[in-house]
This record gives structure tokens, sequence and C-alpha cells, in this order.
């Protein structure tokens, strides 16, 4: 027996724009309260120590900074491996 409900999904006009919105739209209607205001969250702490101090400060800690000053290494990524012996440096970047 012939399934017809596939074949009128085949054949049917699709509205791609909505079907793509659609994901977006309720993550919109998730983010709204009945007002349709919509609801801000509150900053993570992260996002705070971005906020208060910019990015970079609050990417690497001190010991870091260091090795990248010992290295020449003018980069904001926090170094994640160096070599003394080989004299290279590994970011969260490269």
């Amino acid at each position: 027996m012939k399934d017809h409900r596939i074949s009128q999904k085949i054949t049917e006009d699709f509205d791609v724009e909505a079907m793509l919105e659609a994901p977006f739209r309720k993550k919109l209607e998730d983010n709204t309260n009945k007002e349709g205001m919509e609801i801000k969250g509150g900053l993570t702490a992260t996002e705070k120590k971005i906020r208060r101090h910019g990015r970079d400060r609050e990417r690497y800690s001190s010991k870091q900074k260091n090795i990248q000053w010992q290295f020449g290494v003018n980069t904001s990524y926090p170094v994640l491996e160096v070599s003394r012996r080989f004299g290279y440096y590994v970011t969260e970047y490269t």
C-alpha cells in the first residue's frame, strides 16, 4: 500500500525561509516573557571578569605572561605548552 503522505510532502511547495527561521523564532520565544519583553539573563562570572578587566587580562595568568615575555611571543593567547629546549610555544589557537 502506497503512503500518500510522503508524495504529498514532496509535491507541496516548501517555505524554506520559514523553515530556516523556525529555530531562531523558537529561541526568541524561549527568551521572552508573556508581555513579549526579552528576559535579560544574568552574566556569568567569566563574562563579568571580561567586562571588568578586558578579555586579555582574564585569559591568562601572570605565569603564562612571563613565559610569553621570555620567548618574545607577542600574542594575547594563553600559552599552553612551552619547550625551553627547542624554543617553541603552543597557544590555544595554534
